[in-house]
């Protein structure tokens, strides 16, 4: 409020015929604006008193703020300027009895709540793909379920009525908007693959292209309406790899997943993709839709999907119903934003004594303060709604 109102003081002077006055101040619309906060999932952790969060600070819904970026009315870069210190933890409004700035519980909720609390230690930004790849153009690869779970069908092909996942083809949706909103569209390259129990890498959709039209036709025309089979995401991944990844080095290559579960006789396999992927520096962007009761599918996060964003530097992103997809306000700008990087905070606390086992849920909120502008980012469980928690497993 103090700059705008010296901005209209300014003004009123230039009017008034007196020289000297400065009437641009904090007018510049040119740069840009901190107007939202992400906090985009998750990882594994060594040891609960020192964890990783991934934050998000957007500029509107499709431009990501960045070292380089330059805020309204600033001449310092944000990455010249944020601290530790800018970001703070506070209890959430349902943290009845809790003390702390946070609350943990036990996966199976019969650990009950601990308080903790949390101090930021670190903050830097990661660019997706990593330092040395940034200046590339980049390659996001689309790699979309397409196997029977998502309308209902079992292995055998039965339709199982109240087990489908996305029966309204809301995943097609999403990466619909998402093809339709790159980060830098002039130069980000895509390419589409699905998988149900073999990988359909057909060239005149694989291959990378910065035509929007042949990616949105495959989505729309060829994903769709046909799901069957099993759930093969190791072996897909791998021949995405070998077939599309590996042949365009001159890029800057990054997954988007979409999967609603993998059967247990991929798990051992699939450890040995993302080795794969981690070695390469690909990092996999994993969209995790529960699966329903009923069906073959683990319903609930998946650890082995969970690894395959950690271990590769992606992200793990939860998704409890397919209605998300289309009605979520946080999960597209989530993803496109985290194509581009994010703000990794190095947070200390005392959860270790708080977490008896390996694996814990931390509801929190989480606020940032950006030039001018702070905004923040609940994580819990509310009945009826997403779940935002953070999952960290030892």
């Amino acid at each position: 409020m103090l700059r705008a109102y010296r901005a209209v003081v300014a003004l009123a002077l230039a009017a008034a015929g007196l020289a000297g006055c400065d009437s641009t101040v904090g007018l510049d619309t040119t740069k840009s604006q901190f107007t939202n906060l992400y906090v985009a999932g998750a990882c594994q952790v060594n040891n609960f008193d020192l964890v990783e969060l991934s934050a998000l600070l957007l500029n509107g819904p499709e431009a990501s703020l960045t070292p380089n970026s330059k805020l309204r009315g600033q001449s310092a870069t944000v990455g010249e300027t944020i601290r530790p210190t800018d970001f703070r933890f506070s209890q959430i409004s349902s943290a009845v009895g809790v003390e702390k700035q946070a609350f943990v519980e036990e996966p199976n909720g019969n650990g009950g709540r601990a308080g903790v609390a949390l101090a930021p230690e670190t903050v830097q930004f990661e660019y997706t793909g990593g330092l040395e790849a940034q200046d590339k153009p980049r390659l996001v690869v689309f790699l979309i379920d397409h196997s029977g779970s998502i309308a209902g069908l079992d292995r055998t092909g039965r339709f199982i009525n109240g087990t489908e996942t996305d029966k309204n083809d809301q995943r097609v949706t999403f990466f619909t908007q998402l093809v339709q909103g790159l980060p830098d569209p002039s130069s980000d390259t895509v390419s589409l693959v699905w998988f149900n129990d073999v990988p359909r890498i057909l060239e005149e959709y694989a291959t990378p292209t910065r035509n929007r039209d042949q990616i949105l036709d495959g989505l729309n025309n060829q994903v769709v309406f046909g799901e069957s089979g099993g759930t093969a995401l190791a072996q897909a991944l791998d021949a995405t790899y070998d077939v599309v990844i590996a042949a365009n080095s001159n890029l800057n290559p990054m997954v988007v997943l979409f999967t609603d579960g993998v059967e247990d006789e991929d798990a051992l396999d699939l450890s040995a993709v993302t080795a794969k992927y981690a070695q390469n520096n690909v990092p996999v962007i994993v969209l995790d839709l529960q699966g329903r009761a009923g069906s073959e599918l683990q319903v609930g996060r998946d650890r082995k999907l969970r690894d395959l964003a950690c271990l590769t530097r992606g992200e793990y992103i939860y998704i409890e119903r397919a209605e998300e997809l289309t009605t979520s306000d946080s999960l597209l700008p989530r993803v496109r934003n985290r194509l581009v990087g994010a703000w990794k905070l190095r947070v200390r606390g005392d959860m270790g004594s708080a977490v008896a086992g390996n694996e814990a849920f931390l509801s929190t909120v989480l606020s940032a303060t950006v030039g001018e502008s702070e905004h923040s980012f609940p994580m819990e469980n509310v009945s009826g709604s997403e779940d935002s928690r953070l999952w960290f497993f030892k």
